[in-house]
């Protein structure tokens, strides 16, 4: 061994030994609580080449089997566990954690990691099967179906569904071919036909499909009388009977605009066909026999 490392070695001891006295450990301690000292400390850690430091130091591989092998020892166990175990401690912590920008960085901390986490596929698979066996449990059940019929839940998804970019995301999602052929295998099983047979056979059911059907009807109505109230053929006037007519078919360059639209009945619309002109002058027969 040189020289230069005997002095090294002798300089550790020494330092140890010294620092371990309990004169110079208090008045480390006192020196420590500063206030000035408090704040050119907290200056000094706070300056980016610093940080830059600190962070490449803490990322290297030799440092890092330090620590672990420093921390796997029983005696810095035990100081931990009973530094963590005290009340101050405890206290603090709580305290620190309820500040808002505290709060704040653990969201974004827990948010980053579990996206990461929840992104590896076996983690999915398993997130996947814990979720099913959840969900079956007859308390959750319970719970879910109670919490969903909240008013203020309610009105809460309804406001979500309606944004715009939740709008197009769900539009973009369901237009993936891989969800349109799950859609169409979970649509085609007997239990899924016999869900929603179940489900259209309710009273309340029944009552909203009528109501969403009249609205339907009177938005059509609507719809048409921006183009008149009655067949431009034959006169017509049922406006049940009507529907809307391209003056310029489609297939011949015409556009879905409303200078190109009129109202025709049913059977003018048949007779029209793909020309120009409606060559059947009243079609009232017609309407005698259906």
């Amino acid at each position: 061994m040189t020289r230069s490392h005997k002095n090294k070695a002798k300089r550790k001891e020494y330092f140890k030994e010294y620092n371990s006295r309990p004169e110079v450990k208090a008045k480390a301690k006192e020196y420590n609580s500063r206030p000035e000292v408090k704040a050119k400390k907290k200056e000094y850690n706070s300056r980016p080449e610093v940080k830059a430091h600190a962070k490449e130091y803490s990322s290297r591989p030799e440092v890092k089997a330090k620590k672990k092998e420093r921390e796997a020892r029983p005696e810095v166990k035990a100081k931990k566990k009973e530094y963590k175990s005290r009340p101050e401690v405890i206290a603090r912590k709580k305290e620190l954690a309820q500040r808002p920008e505290a709060k704040a960085k653990a969201k974004e901390y827990f948010k980053e990691y579990f996206k990461e986490y929840n992104s590896r596929p076996e983690n999915k698979a398993k997130r996947k099967e814990y979720f099913k066996e959840y969900n079956s449990r007859p308390e959750v059940k319970a719970h879910t179906k109670e919490y969903n019929s909240r008013p203020e839940v309610k009105a809460k998804k309804k406001e979500y569904s309606s944004r715009p970019e939740v709008k197009a995301k769900a539009k973009e999602r369901a237009a993936r071919p891989e969800n349109k052929a799950r859609a169409k295998a979970r649509q085609s099983t007997p239990e899924y036909k016999a869900k929603v047979k179940l489900r259209t056979l309710t009273p309340e059911n029944k009552t909203k499909a009528q109501k969403r059907n009249r609205n339907n009807n009177i938005r059509c109505i609507k719809e048409k009388l921006k183009y008149g109230k009655m067949c431009t053929c034959c006169g017509l006037t049922d406006i049940h009977n009507l529907t809307k007519d391209h003056i310029i078919p489609l297939s011949k360059g015409g556009t879905d605009t409303p200078d190109n639209i009129q109202l025709h009945c049913f059977a003018c619309n048949i007779s029209k066909g793909d020309r120009l002109k409606c060559t059947i002058p009243h079609n009232q027969e017609f309407y005698d026999l259906i």
